[in-house]
Order: C-alpha cells, then structure tokens, then sequence
C-alpha cells in the first residue's frame, strides 16, 4: 500500500507540473511573442515561442565590382535582377526563454558591412560572442543580384540555390546542399563539406566541383567542349559524357561535346572524398 501511495502522488505531481507548463507557455504567447505560419511546427512551449526578426537592405553596385556575401547560419537563395543594385531579404525566427531574451538575440542579428577592394562584401549573422546559435529556429535569406555578377557565397549552415548567368559564381557551404543552375562566363566553382552538389548549366572556361561527403550530380549544357577529370576515393561514377579516355569506378577522364570540337574550351575539374558522382552533358555539340 505504501508503494502504491507513493506512485499515486508521483504521478500527481506530474500531473500539475505539465499542467503549469501549459499555462505558462500559454500566458508566454499573450504577452506578445509574434507568431508566423511560414515558420513550421506549432509554438506550444516558451522555448519554440518565436520572435520574428525582418532584414531588408539594397546596395548600388558600380560597374566592375564583385559581390561577397557570408550567411553564418540560414538557407539562402539567389537570383538575378533587372538593375545594378544587390538586394539582401531575410528572415530570422528567434526562440528562448523569455521574450525579453529573444529580443536580446534577435538585436545581435545583423546584416553588416565591411570594406573591401573594388567589391561589396556583406555578412548576415550574429554580431557578439553571447549569442548562442541554439536560439536561431529557422533564417530564410535571398540575394537578388545584378546579371554577369562577380559572385562569392559563403554559408557556414545552411543550402544554398541560385540561378541566373554569372562572369564567375563561387559557392563554399560547410553544412548543406548547393543547388545551382546557369551559366558562368569565366568559371564555376562548387565547394562542399558535408551536403550534395547539383549543377546544370554552362561552367565557364574553368570550374571546380569539390566535396568532402555527398553526391555530386552534374550536367553540362551548351555547345563549348570540356574536358573532364573526376575522381572519387570512395563511391561511383555514372553517366554520360560524348567521349571517355579514362573509365572506372572512381575515375574519369573524358571530353563532352561528342569530342568533336578539338582543342577543349573549357576544363572542368570534381573530386569527391565520400559520395557518388554524376556527369551529364545536354545539347552539346
């Protein structure tokens, strides 16, 4: 009887420390926290209560400068305008354990910038050591950038999808996919740690495709012959390319176009650590 006394008042105790939770949370969400359906999942306790932080930044470019934009956590999209202007749009959800503590993070959110030589150099992220990415629920950025744009994307978490046509586009994503498709005049290059990389398109007189681990998939598009060396140390090789002087599982050498363009316009380089690899070409030749 003793045991089961016990267990009764356990479960009881339970019972009211859920039941003041939900009235806390609930209490948390009149005060004011902002609440948005574009954010998934519902706002049922304080820590996923979110405050909504709204960035908005234009910047006129002169002509010849390149565009360097690093988002420290978020998924961000490019595309291309109709002017000489790079517009910056994100959005940033903010949790914790107070309103007062969400705001804190959310005002440590910045889009800031930085000189740098004949270029525009932007960085999105926090602006203090404090801040702790673990209150960060969910950043949605886009990047609308001029036609023909120098471009340089860095985003530490996060993918990355851009379109449009570039003189050089140069993708680096630590955590994420890189979902790319358009033409470079100049060149391509593709880099990932941990994520999958995508591309179709024309990569320019010279690209790079690197991985540290994911598949990478890519498809050549246009009437400039490449030639094409991939290697991965651990995965496969598949695909179509116009002609193959070097065919294995982990290594290929080949040139698209039907190899009948002789001296290649163009040189593309993939290596892969860990992941499969895809080679494809369309309309070549």
């Amino acid at each position: 009887m003793t045991l089961v006394a016990i267990f009764v008042i356990f479960f009881l105790v339970i019972l009211v420390l859920a039941v003041l939770s939900l009235g806390s949370s609930v209490g948390l969400v009149k005060s004011g926290l902002s609440q948005d359906n574009s954010f998934e999942g519902p706002l049922a306790t304080s820590w996923n209560n979110l405050v909504i932080k709204k960035i908005k930044q234009t910047y006129s470019l002169t002509n010849g400068e390149s565009i360097d934009f690093t988002a420290n956590i978020g998924n961000v999209t490019v595309r291309q305008g109709k002017n000489n202007q790079v517009h910056v749009m994100a959005k940033v959800g903010f949790g914790g354990l107070s309103t007062q503590d969400a705001k804190l993070q959310a005002e440590n959110f910045q889009l800031t910038r930085s000189g740098a030589f004949n270029g525009l150099r932007l960085t999105l992220g926090n602006v203090a050591e404090f801040n702790h990415s673990s209150y960060i629920r969910k950043v949605e950025v886009q990047v609308i950038v001029p036609a023909n744009a120098v471009l340089q994307i860095e985003d530490h978490l996060g993918n990355v999808n851009a379109t449009g046509k570039y003189r050089s586009i140069q993708v680096q994503d630590d955590l994420g996919n890189i979902t790319l498709s358009g033409n470079a005049v100049s060149s391509t290059v593709l880099s990932d740690n941990m994520g999958n990389i995508s591309f179709q398109g024309d990569p320019g007189v010279s690209s790079n495709f690197t991985n540290n681990m994911g598949n990478v998939s890519l498809v050549f598009v246009g009437k400039r012959n490449l030639q094409v060396n991939a290697t991965t140390d651990l995965g496969n090789i598949s695909g179509a390319l116009g002609q193959l002087t070097v065919q294995s599982s982990h290594h290929w050498t080949g040139t698209t176009g039907h190899g009948n363009g002789g001296t290649p316009s163009g040189t593309v380089s993939v290596t892969n650590n860990l992941g499969n690899i895809s080679l494809n070409e369309v309309n070549n030749g």
